[in-house]
């Protein structure tokens, strides 16, 4: 396969492919410990931005055996809620120019050293219980929510290609999704 990958995309994009591959199958220990970033631009206050979600280093410790199994990362989000707060800090990365900060080609990294994240707010889960019935009838009415990032204000659009795929096929799948999916 990977002859044929270097044959249509060319070398470098091969190999950028299937970096992001490997880094989608690394293994993710805990939800509280990992960094989510957005791949395509929006628009914030009339300039484009990439969002970065980073945590903060002070999260409560893991408690317990590591879960195993489809209910893992749940779990082990669940023992860390029991124990305290769970916080990310939130940034922003701007749009610095087409060459290093594109907006339509989401398969270019936006440097740090180009375009600086710059810290807007911090986000904090409260220490709650996840697994007591409430928060289980919480679970259920957001699990019963489609996300489509074209869900926000004008002012907040979704930019470039990316995201307009990404508006098409998160409509068809919230329609689907919907459909075989019991009212909470």
């Amino acid at each position: 396969m990977g002859a044929r990958l270097v044959a249509a995309f060319g070398e470098a994009e091969t190999q950028r492919m299937m970096a992001n591959i490997r880094q989608g199958f690394r293994p993710c220990p805990s939800l509280a410990l990992e960094r989510f970033w957005s791949r395509g631009a929006v628009l914030w206050s009339g300039q484009p931005v990439r969002f970065d979600l980073r945590p903060v280093p002070d999260a409560p410790p893991a408690t317990g055996a590591p879960a195993d199994g489809p209910d893992a990362l749940r779990l082990e989000l669940a023992a860390r809620l029991a124990a305290g707060d769970v916080r990310y800090r939130l940034a922003l990365q701007r749009y610095v120019d087409e060459e290093n900060t594109p907006i339509e080609d989401g398969t270019v990294e936006w440097r740090e050293e180009v375009s600086p994240p710059v810290a807007v707010a911090t986000l904090t889960i409260p220490q709650r219980d996840l697994l007591d019935e409430a928060a289980r009838a919480q679970a259920a009415a957001v699990d019963a929510l489609a996300f489509n990032p074209w869900n926000a204000p004008a002012e907040f659009r979704p930019l470039g290609n990316l995201n307009r795929a990404r508006g098409v096929v998160y409509g068809m799948s919230a329609r689907r999704w919907q459909a075989v999916t019991p009212e909470a």
